[in-house]
């Protein structure tokens, strides 16, 4: 190592050498590439030699944020253990300390290297690795929050009382199940192909060895094996492991083909076969299923995964179902059930496939026509079956606490999710749904809380959209917009991720960006039909009644009541209620949506002249406010549907006992979403509603100021909210309406440039001032 002035100039050792005032790595003094980001791990590792350095320590030092996967980080590993020659040495010197982080073993005449704060000196500020899409399948949960979240969103926030500090999973001292995990193989002379599939590899063992009840053997152990691990049941052996996993990367042209067998130490033919074609760039995007399928079958609660009786063929439909029932549209699903009971019928006592179609039943309430009386009682009798049949399954619970949210029983939904989570701390629907729930009942940092516990988890896309949600609440928006980028990263094939973060932006006034986003999702080769309705939404924002109505022209398949609300509320934008009126009159609507239809009715009544008539239908709506007012939340709208709550409150006859009323409910309910973490520009805005309703006109401008500091911009709901129609003649609103108008028409997204009329440059300026 050599030192000028007390600075660390180089650490050297064997042939290596590593130059952190160059950012170069020197082996056999010839000069190795690295990209910033590896190296700058290099030097961390180096200035910290024979000392264990975490994975959360390492992220946060190179990438200053936890929102960088573990797979990234694998890759890198896997990049330098190449760059210093590691398969021709006799021992690692990059060593894998499972489960908490790495360490660099050097030669101890090597030196030390200085301290840690000259090491960050030497870090690197560049871009951050691109993240290889690696994980589980994202559930579009949030879509069509009138149900998803509707129905629960918010339960109990008037009277939640008794909030808990979130559980923590019980930790499981003696794993249960021996596993190893074989390098997959890969006959290729693509060298970017051989260091994904090694690292795919590595990130396998570490997800895997996170999971309390496993046992996973090292890196190290299994590497010692050589290419003599042919025989899985004598490798288990030497392994002294309960079951092996293998397998291979094949490449066939773009594309590849991902086989894994999972090997039992007592059978002769693998338990299960995992066989998936993907295009070259999409190998980490298998990686989720696979190790979700190896963690259901290791750690079944309640049996002896090592005596299940459950065949191979069953769980192979099963497995099948699940692959379709993850992609979350009316097809998928249809054929996700029809997998689920073909298991069922070669296997009337696999209790896994009937919580598979109870998790069915319950998505097509949520994206076909299914009611939900229907799907909760289908949902319900085949969780029976499943209890008769393995009692003790967590899965049960987990289906379970999603019937429960989805019939209005959030605080039992959350108290059956933690029952399973007690019993299977690790199960990844569990935890996902368990975050949701706290979401959806207003406790947003809690929700926050929940996601954050389990950063060092597996890169998981799923985990990354909630979690990117929940910061969106919070108002953490570059957390939140990290995080919602890296989901979508991890797995770009879902639509709900690409709205996740279209409603980020929208919620700040960035309708450029939404809409590029939106432009996305629709280049999908299998992009989702609902995106439409979220460019309406988006153009409604904006003030454009015209460019919402065209922009659901020639769109099929797209459910009546969402179409019926944006040409009601555009029609409306455009000076013709009259013609959303007919729309309503005229509209047959399906009983699933008779809730989200009153609402738009009694809107509209509202606009077109008609209180009474308003009024009656608010009265059926909130027949019992302090309990009922929680139940129109939606998630998924820029304005969370608050819109529904100012226009209960405008029904009511000024200075009466029920305009009084509505407006202390309408208040709690603000507060309790202050209290609960939701810290949104949406949220002065509706102060400065309740404030308008409230007859309190200097405060109502000031708050509407401040939420447009804020970023909040939104036309549409500005020029329907009747809050403010005693208002619209006054100075001051039309100054604040017009600075609204100006944002809005200069947010425009490149492929729509030269659409609509541009603000003038006097304009501009009284903007900019």
């Amino acid at each position: 190592m050599d030192k000028s002035s007390g600075q660390v100039v180089s650490i050297c050792f064997d042939n290596v050498r590593i130059d952190p005032q160059r950012h170069a790595l020197y082996v056999s003094d010839r000069a190795v590439h690295l990209e910033p980001k590896a190296f700058a791990v290099l030097w961390l590792l180096a200035s910290r030699a024979n000392q264990i350095v975490g994975r959360d320590e390492i992220l946060d030092t190179v990438w200053k944020h936890r929102h960088v996967t573990p797979a990234v980080l694998s890759r890198v590993i896997v990049v330098l253990r190449r760059s210093l020659g590691e398969g021709g040495r006799k021992s690692q010197l990059i060593r894998t300390i499972h489960g908490v982080g790495y360490r660099l073993d050097i030669p101890a005449d090597a030196g030390g290297p200085s301290p840690t704060a000259a090491a960050e000196e030497a870090m690197p500020q560049a871009t951050a690795l691109p993240a290889p899409p690696l994980v589980r399948p994202a559930p579009a949960w949030r879509w069509r929050g009138a149900r998803m979240a509707g129905a629960s969103v918010l339960a109990g926030l008037i009277a939640l009382g008794g909030w808990f500090l979130v559980p923590r999973p019980p930790a499981i001292t003696e794993p249960r199940v021996a596993l190893a995990i074989l390098p997959l193989r890969t006959d290729t002379d693509n060298a970017e192909l051989r260091m994904r599939t090694e690292a795919f590899t590595d990130s396998l063992i570490e997800g895997l060895a996170a999971v309390p009840a496993l046992k996973v053997a090292s890196r190290d152990a299994v590497l010692a094996l050589g290419r003599s691990a042919t025989d899985m049941r004598q490798t288990a052996v030497r392994l002294n492991a309960d079951y092996v996993l293998a397998g291979q990367v094949v490449p066939a042209g773009k594309e590849l083909r991902l086989h894994a067998e999972l090997w039992r130490s007592d059978r002769p033919a693998p338990v299960w076969v995992f066989d998936r074609d993907t295009s070259q760039a999409g190998l980490y995007a298998l990686e989720g299923p696979l190790m979700e399928r190896v963690h259901s079958t290791l750690t079944s609660a309640g049996s002896d995964p090592v005596r299940s009786t459950v065949s191979d063929a069953a769980q192979r439909l099963y497995w099948i179902g699940r692959h379709y029932w993850y992609q979350r549209t009316p097809e998928s699903l249809v054929q996700a059930l029809d997998y689920f009971q073909r298991a069922i019928a070669e296997d009337p006592h696999f209790a896994l496939a009937y919580c598979g179609l109870s998790d069915t039943y319950m998505l097509l309430y949520l994206y076909a026509d299914l009611t939900l009386d229907e799907a909760a009682s289908k949902a319900e009798a085949a969780l029976a079956k499943a209890r008769a049949a393995d009692p003790g399954l967590v899965d049960i619970l987990v289906s379970e606490s999603e019937v429960l949210n989805e019939t209005g029983r959030p605080r039992q939904a959350i108290a059956t999710v933690e029952k399973a989570l007690r019993a299977s701390p690790r199960h990844p629907l569990a935890i996902l749904w368990y975050g949701y729930y706290l979401e959806g009942m207003g406790r947003i940092r809690d929700a926050v809380d929940w996601y954050r516990h389990f950063e060092g988890e597996p890169g998981n896309a799923a985990y990354f959209a909630n979690f990117g949600s929940a910061l969106t609440m919070m108002g953490m928006r570059t957390e939140a917009e990290t995080a919602l980028r890296r989901a979508i990263e991890l797995n770009p094939e879902h639509a709900s991720i690409y709205w996740d973060l279209a409603l980020f932006y929208r919620m700040h006034g960035d309708f450029d960006r939404a809409m590029a986003v939106y432009a996305d999702e629709q280049r999908r080769p299998d992009h989702n039909g609902w995106t439409p309705i979220m460019v309406a939404h988006t153009w409604l924002q904006r003030g454009d009644g015209a460019k919402a109505l065209a922009s659901l022209q020639g769109k099929a398949g797209l459910s009546a009541i969402d179409r019926l609300e944006v040409q009601t509320r555009a029609w409306c934008l455009l000076g013709r209620c009259d013609k959303a009126q007919q729309l309503v009159d005229g509209f047959g609507f399906d009983p699933g949506d008779k809730e989200n239809y009153e609402t738009i009715r009694a809107w509209v009544y509202l606009l077109t002249g008609r209180p009474n008539d308003a009024r009656q239908v608010y009265a059926t709506l909130f027949s019992s406010p302090e309990r009922d007012i929680r139940r129109f939340m939606r998630l998924w709208k820029s304005d969370l549907n608050l819109s529904v709550y100012s226009g209960w409150v405008a029904a009511q006859p000024a200075a009466s006992p029920e305009r009084a009323a509505s407006l202390r409910a309408f208040g709690n309910l603000l507060d309790r979403l202050d209290e609960g973490g939701l810290k949104l520009p949406l949220m002065s805005y509706e102060r400065s509603v309740q404030a308008a309703l409230d007859g309190r006109a200097s405060d109502a401008g000031k708050l509407l100021r401040s939420a447009m500091d804020a970023g909040w911009v939104d036309l549409g709901t500005l020029d329907l909210d009747p809050a403010w129609v005693p208002y619209r003649s006054e100075a001051w609103f039309r100054a604040l309406r017009e600075r609204i108008d100006i944002r809005s028409q200069m947010a425009k997204p490149p492929e729509l440039a030269g659409i609509g009329r541009e603000p003038s440059a006097a304009a501009k300026d009284r903007l900019r001032r």
